[in-house]
Parts: C-alpha cells; structure tokens; sequence
C-alpha cells in the first residue's frame, strides 16, 4: 500500500533539490556517457522507450536519436520544468517529458519496447511492486535496463547516508547488494540478460533483462 504522506514528503524532498540535481548530473558526465553508450546499443529506431525516474532528462534527451519515442517521467514537478526546459533548447521532438508515476493508469499495458530505470531501485519502497507493473507495460521481449548503486556493498558509506536521511538532507536509500538486483531482474517472466560492474571505482551496476513468457 502507498504511504501518501510519506510520497509527498519525497515529492517535496525532490522538489527541492531539482537545480543541485542538474548541476551533480554534469559533474557526473563521464559515468552517464558510458551508461548512455551501454543503452544505446540495446535500442533500435523502431522503439518506444520508458523512462522512470527521469530526473531532468539527461538520458532520455541523450538516446532521443536512437529510438522512435520516450516518455519521460518523474513524480517531481521540478524535475520534468528543468527536463522540458532542456528539450525545448535542443529543440528534440522525439520526447514527451510530463510529471507522473509508474502506477499512471495512462500508460497502456505492453506499450513500451524497453524501460530504463537509471538510479531509482535504491530508493523505493517497494520493488516487488514496481518490477510488476514495469513487466506489465513491457511488450513481450521488452527489456527492462538498470543502473543502481549498491550501498550494501559500502557498509560505511551505506550506513552514513541512510543515519544522514533522517534529517532530510538526503533521501532515504536502501542498502542493496548484487545479489538483491539481480534478483530483481531474474524469474517471474524476466530473463537476465546482462549484470557488470559499471565502473572499477564505484559499486554501481548495469544490469538488462527481457520480458519471456514461461
């Protein structure tokens, strides 16, 4: 069950925050151009692409080219401004960037080629229910592609950030590990199809797979 005070006050949390988010995300340039080739080359012109979790566009604006269509969305009001915001300067027709969630009865069961979830499955409360309506809005070999940071995997680092969440200052994580995503993307008609260490220096992972019937 949604805690609806509990996702206003992350609303309101990611609100706040939206322009530092935009500054951080060219800070991290170099990682999200290697994520950025990684997706590209799982994705063909024919395609209509999710992506959850938008932010401010930086992956949807960049894999435009590559696809046919990409909602974008956010629960964040701040987040889609910035993300429209950008699109309309790079004057880019192929994406549709509009605030909303996962659970919008608006997106149509098995409408999506491929769903890219690019640092969210750290921050959610429930995985269970969102693997299962990301499988329902794939189409069948769909893929659904990843990257999280796995702050299980940095005990000191993990712990730190969750004791500096209680005073808001940074949103709530959980500590995940390998084996925690891989899980996620494995059974119940998901098929793994790619899990690799995204960079030597950081416990962030790239993880692919594809919807099957079984």
């Amino acid at each position: 069950m949604i805690n609806i005070s509990g996702e206003k006050k992350k609303i309101k949390f990611w609100d706040r925050i939206a322009n530092s988010y935009d500054r951080e995300e060219e800070r991290d340039n170099n990682v999200n151009q290697l994520i950025i080739e990684k997706t590209r080359t799982l994705l063909n012109p024919d395609q209509v692409i999710l992506d959850l979790g938008c932010g401010t566009g930086t992956f949807s604006i960049a894999l435009a080219d590559y696809v046919s269509h990409i909602d974008g969305i956010d629960f964040s009001s701040k987040m889609i401004e910035i993300a429209n915001k950008k699109n309309e300067v790079k004057n880019i027709h192929k994406v549709n960037f509009f605030q909303s969630t996962i659970f919008d009865q608006h997106l149509r069961p098995e409408s999506y080629d491929a769903i890219l979830c690019f640092y969210l499955f750290h921050l959610l409360d429930d995985h269970t229910e969102v693997i299962n309506r990301i499988k329902s809005l794939l189409k069948p070999n769909g893929l659904l592609i990843s990257v999280t940071p796995c702050m299980g995997e940095a005990i000191i680092k993990g712990w730190g950030l969750s004791l500096l969440s209680l005073t808001g200052l940074v949103p709530k994580i959980k500590l995940l590990r390998r084996q925690n995503l891989i899980k996620l993307h494995s059974g119940n008609n998901l098929q793994l199809l790619n899990n690799e260490s995204l960079t030597s220096a950081a416990n962030q992972y790239f993880l692919v797979s594809k919807k099957i019937y079984q």
